[in-house]
């Protein structure tokens, strides 16, 4: 097979490694749905775009996707589908190169894991690539960053997650001017970065960058708490600062409406976070089920008899503060028992990876 000038084989090729982007979509996915279901074929028609909307829709159906795709999965594989689409089957009608690193025996991507993954799907033999070389590791994790950055679906815990890699690659601590050059975020949002950007435990700070915070403020705050302080009851919870609540309710009743909403979510969050690190079907899986639907009931109970009291027959809210407040203190304090069980879980491997090295002495 001839590859033309500024192509490389797409045999021996591996995605970036060192990147903090949470993409379910693997290499190995792709394959898999690619020879399974030919997906490839759609990717070769003008109107493959739309073919591949409803052939995902059905994939994500499958009993055997559907513990594995997620909704979010679903929308990286959609992504790649297209963009394997407007490519029409053709290498050559890459407009940007990747760039990888040359490791000898293999060939890392540096940026452009997506464009990777959309020639795999349509069986492309090989890829427009440049080679690029890095002074150090500093210097990659920053270059990779910027062009992340750019892209319109990168999430907030993506972005901090990538900004503690930066930091930790170059072994000093971001400033605030740096983060706002980065990110093109405002001074107030980089300042609350840098706080965030501070936690020590790493453990932690992946439940922080990636948690029940919808907002860098929020997180900022979470921030500024010890593990311990996380852990806790919402009644020990306090800043260090203003002596606050984390999760304080504003007065007005649209206010109100708002904190419900966020109840549900969070509700919906603890759910999902506990049941979905198990197999499917499996008695661990249905015992976290149980245990969930237990811990959930009640507080579903409570948030649909505040919900028919919110607003009185002549549509005035008529709410009663202190027992939202409780109520979301309640759905809070569930959360946080995740991160124990996630510090707990992580200990442990600890303590059995020492006990296996202690074995084998």
């Amino acid at each position: 097979m001839d590859i033309p000038d500024g192509f490389i084989p797409l045999d021996g090729i591996v995605l970036n490694t060192a990147n903090t982007r949470r993409m379910e979509v693997t290499l190995e996915l792709v394959t898999e749905l690619r020879d399974r279901f030919d997906l490839c074929s759609v990717t070769r028609t003008v109107d493959g775009d739309h073919d591949v909307e409803a052939q995902i829709t059905a994939i994500r159906k499958h009993p055997q996707y559907k513990s594995r795709i997620s909704a979010k999965g679903a929308a990286e594989l959609r992504h790649i589908a297209k963009f394997a689409c407007s490519l029409k089957g053709e290498p050559r009608n890459l407009l940007q190169a990747v760039r990888f690193i040359d490791h000898g025996d293999h060939k890392e991507i540096s940026s452009g894991n997506n464009r990777l993954l959309a020639h795999v799907l349509m069986r492309a033999p090989y890829i427009k690539a440049e080679r690029i070389e890095y002074a150090n590791e500093s210097e990659r994790v920053e270059l990779e960053l910027a062009e992340n950055l750019q892209r319109s679906d990168l999430s907030q815990s993506d972005l901090l997650l990538a900004l503690k890699h930066l930091q930790d690659a170059r072994g000093t601590d971001l400033t605030a001017t740096e983060v706002q050059a980065l990110t093109q975020r405002s001074r107030g949002n980089a300042a609350s970065i840098i706080k965030i950007l501070r936690y020590p435990d790493p453990i932690l700070f992946d439940q922080i960058a990636n948690g029940y915070f919808n907002s860098i403020h929020a997180m900022s705050k979470a921030a500024q708490l010890t593990p311990e302080e996380l852990s806790a009851g919402p009644s020990k919870i306090e800043s260090r600062d203003d002596k606050k609540p984390l999760f304080k309710l504003l007065g007005s009743g649209r206010d109100m409406q708002d904190a419900l909403q966020l109840i549900n979510e969070f509700i919906g969050l603890y759910y999902r976070n506990k049941t979905s690190p198990h197999i499917p079907d499996t008695p661990e899986h249905k015992a976290a089920i149980l245990e969930a639907n237990q811990l959930t009931e009640p507080l579903l109970t409570e948030l649909a008899e505040i919900q028919k009291q919110l607003k009185d027959r002549e549509g005035r809210y008529n709410y009663d503060r202190q027992r939202i407040q409780a109520l979301l203190d309640q759905v809070v304090s569930l959360l946080r028992s995740l991160y124990t069980e996630v510090t707990a879980a992580a200990l442990l491997a600890i303590v059995d990876k020492r006990n296996m090295n202690e074995d084998e002495t």
